[in-house]
């Protein structure tokens, strides 16, 4: 599966997304790629270790930065999209983008479009109502 790897981050809380699925909050992300996860929404299958989805805020890069020489997207064009941060689903092999705004940089702004996305894109096999684990 295609994901983000971090080295450390801080769990803010869980949701029991279901009866088979939990969803953990993670902020203040430390990895070693280019990208700057600003906060993660991480899903699991109970009693699973490894996550089967993530949802992302990622903040924008800017035209110079270094990763886009390492994705080799250095000398490209890009139009300014309002925003700071990118909304984004990492589902199996696929990395979707959802849109810029400065809400994604908001860790409740961002809890809350997150839940809603793995709802939207039906990332669950079964649903269930979810609840606050704090």
């Amino acid at each position: 599966m295609y994901a983000p790897i971090i080295k450390s981050a801080r769990r803010v809380r869980e949701h029991i997304l279901d009866a088979n699925h939990t969803a953990v909050l993670l902020t203040d992300i430390e990895n070693d790629s280019g990208i700057e996860y600003t906060h993660l929404v991480t899903v699991f299958r109970r009693g699973k270790h490894d996550p089967i989805t993530f949802i992302s805020s990622e903040a924008k890069s800017k035209p110079d930065d270094p990763i886009l020489k390492e994705l080799g997207l250095d000398g490209m064009e890009f139009t300014e999209e309002p925003g700071s941060h990118f909304l984004c689903a990492f589902v199996e092999n696929l990395h979707q983008n959802f849109g810029a705004s400065d809400d994604w940089a908001d860790l409740e702004k961002f809890e809350v479009r997150a839940l809603d996305l793995i709802r939207s894109l039906q990332l669950l096999s079964s649903g269930g109502d979810e609840r606050d684990l704090h």
